[in-house]
């Protein structure tokens, strides 16, 4: 159990990380919130990373 956390805690840190990265450089080449939140694609990217994180720990804990 405690090993499926920790587990869990690394894999979320990565795709925080990652995620974190894919901004930066959406705002380097970009360069404005307005245009990224007017961007369907990028939200559904968005909706899709933070719905990973669960869905990575519950298949740890299964």
């Amino acid at each position: 159990m405690v090993q499926d956390l920790i587990i869990g805690k690394r894999i979320g840190k990565r795709i925080g990380k990652l995620s974190i990265l894919i901004w930066n450089v959406l705002f380097k080449k970009i360069g404005g919130l307005s245009f990224i939140l007017s961007e369907p694609l990028v939200i559904l990217a968005l909706i899709v990373n933070f719905a990973i994180g669960p869905m990575v720990l519950t298949f740890y804990k299964a």
